[in-house]
């Protein structure tokens, strides 16, 4: 279980089952957390325990989502470029470098 992008990409290079907790760019409180996982984490189980291959478990604010690995590394390369895009820009609107961040 992760919210790391790059253990998302190390789990679909492994093909290793993952649960993703995707906050989508506004982070989990912990006091947000810490119920969502105890009170998923049966049903991650039996999700994981029914697919045919590793795959990865999505789990949004509202709903979770059974992915194939592929498709989490997608999302995940997607959502890198994005923020790296987002730093850059922000860095080039206050002058700083990417090496400063």
């Amino acid at each position: 279980m992760t919210s790391n992008h790059d253990m998302i990409l190390l789990c679909a290079e492994e093909e290793e089952p993952v649960v993703w907790i995707d906050p989508r760019g506004r982070q989990f409180k912990r006091t947000e957390l810490v119920p969502l996982i105890f009170n998923s984490v049966e049903e991650w189980e039996r999700l994981l325990g029914e697919a045919d291959s590793p795959v990865c478990i999505q789990v949004l604010r509202t709903t979770t989502r059974v992915l194939t690995l592929e498709r989490a590394r997608h999302l995940v390369v997607q959502r890198m470029r994005h923020l790296k895009a987002r730093k850059r820009a922000q860095a080039k609107r206050t002058g700083e470098t990417l090496e400063g961040m």
